[in-house]
């Protein structure tokens, strides 16, 4: 794909310390955004968002099906594949050390002027998780009526019978 040649070029209008494609994007300064941040596919505004993976993959599909200009910042240590994968959507690539990933992404959104996709901490995206709970449970039968819970390990051993304080208080 182009994203992938270009993502091997080392100019860049940033300081940072992330390898790939130049973090100039070409955009136009006209925007349809609206105060949800909901912008309609015809801008050329770039959307930037940090990724080891899923999210990263999720979001170059989608801005690459738009025709939207993307990039995904993602820690060094991510493998090849993935990386290749996310090109191959049509979102640039940048890499850098996991502890400068956010403040990569503000940069880049303050020079671009781009929308960044939260990859966790974001409301909608929260509602969305939240969503598809009760969308598995309509989707079930018979119905789920009951659930399981984690425990943490000190809980789980106090109220185990199998315990040496219990089983010497027993006797």
């Amino acid at each position: 794909s182009s994203s992938s040649s270009s993502s091997s070029s080392s100019s860049s209008s940033s300081s940072s310390s992330c390898s790939g494609s130049s973090l100039s994007t070409s955009s136009s300064t006209s925007s349809s955004a609206d105060d949800s941040g909901a912008v309609a596919p015809q801008t050329r505004r770039p959307y930037v968002t940090m990724s080891a993976g899923n999210f990263g993959c999720a979001f170059s599909f989608v801005t690459g099906q738009l025709g939207l200009p993307a990039r995904v910042f993602m820690p060094l240590s991510v493998p090849r594949d993935r990386v290749e994968l996310i090109e191959s959507f049509g979102a640039f690539v940048s890499q850098c050390p996991t502890n400068e990933l956010e403040a990569n992404v503000r940069n880049y959104v303050s020079s671009e002027g781009a929308i960044y996709a939260h990859p966790f901490d974001d409301p909608r995206l929260i509602a969305g998780y939240g969503s598809i709970g009760l969308e598995i449970l309509e989707d079930c039968a018979p119905p789920i009526t009951s659930s399981l819970s984690c425990l943490s390990s000190s809980s789980s051993s106090s109220s185990s019978s199998s315990s040496p304080s219990s089983s010497s208080s027993s006797s």
